[in-house]
């Protein structure tokens, strides 16, 4: 988790150049991928607003909305909207965001791998 990957952003205050850094909590990572299946632009916001480094940062906190990431999501998508950034705009960092906090999860192919990693007894 130690890739980080630089973008601009611009919006009312001008332009921010912003890392790309996932947090470091497998736990918060997972969220962030499960709320995809339900809606896709709050899982960007969402993995955007965690993965954030730099100037111009979102003010919402993960921590105010009971680490609610769909909530989350919401939110930076209302606070980048309310600044004048279009989706158009944070849509490759917020990609590159979603991409940094699902990578290294477990997916569906590894867990049915391993579902039958044990020998079978014999008798």
């Amino acid at each position: 988790m130690t890739k980080e990957d630089t973008y601009t952003i611009s919006d009312n205050d001008g332009e921010h150049q912003i890392r790309i850094s996932p947090p470091a909590s497998a736990a918060q990572r997972f969220s962030i991928a499960q709320i995809a299946e339900a809606n896709q632009v709050y899982a960007l916001c969402a993995a955007l607003g965690a993965c954030w480094r730099g100037p111009g940062r979102p003010k919402v906190k993960i921590s105010s909305h009971k680490y609610d990431f769909a909530k989350y999501g919401q939110a930076v998508f209302d606070e980048l909207d309310s600044r004048g950034c279009t989706p158009d705009q944070w849509v490759d960092a917020a990609s590159a965001a979603f991409m940094a906090c699902v990578g290294g999860l477990i997916d569906v192919e590894a867990v049915e791998a391993q579902a039958d990693f044990t020998e079978k007894e014999e008798g």
